[in-house]
């Protein structure tokens, strides 16, 4: 019976332990300063490429020591998209709409959120610019000719009454 009690007050002084150094780490966490808008930020260094970062709900790139805001103005009312590979651009033709359908839609404080289920058909295709469509290198992926099917959600957000923007896109 002793033995038992030993455990248990073992065990208890084990949790109480734990549980003091917790509240003690926790009590020395520094708190993190906001965010500046990086294209304001001059950088220490320079980096060789292009470096794309999200900060303050933005999409900003990083190239020859000056950060550039990629979101176009409200008139364009979308995203610009970096190319995956540099020098390259991904062209979206003949777009077809086989199926689409609401699934869901819900508030979440004071935006509006919508999610649809697209299936559709596209010529999907990336090619290297500054070349010619005769050129042997012109394609670097996918098929002008041929059509691929794809399946995605999206969710779409805005403020009541405002323009509905596209938040996420998820394969399926």
């Amino acid at each position: 019976m002793s033995r038992r009690w030993s455990v248990l007050v073992a065990l208890v002084l084990m949790a109480a332990f734990a549980f003091g150094v917790n509240r003690f780490l926790a009590s020395r966490q520094t708190h993190v300063a906001a965010a500046s808008n990086p294209v304001e930020a001059k950088p220490a260094f320079i980096l060789p490429g292009t470096l794309y970062l999200a900060a303050q709900g933005d999409l900003f790139s990083l190239t020859g020591g000056k950060f550039t805001d990629l979101h176009m103005p409200s008139s364009a009312g979308t995203w610009m998209q970096p190319a995956l590979v540099p020098g390259t651009q991904n062209i979206v033709a003949n777009v077809e709409l086989l199926k689409g359908d609401l699934s869901e839609s819900w508030d979440e404080g004071d935006l509006q959120y919508a999610t649809a289920y697209m299936r559709w058909r596209a010529l999907d295709y990336v090619v290297r610019l500054g070349r010619s469509p005769g050129d042997p290198d012109y394609i670097v992926s996918g098929d002008p000719r041929t059509a691929v099917e794809a399946e995605e959600v999206w969710t779409f957000v805005r403020r009541p009454g405002g323009t509905w923007l596209l938040s996420a896109i998820q394969q399926v």
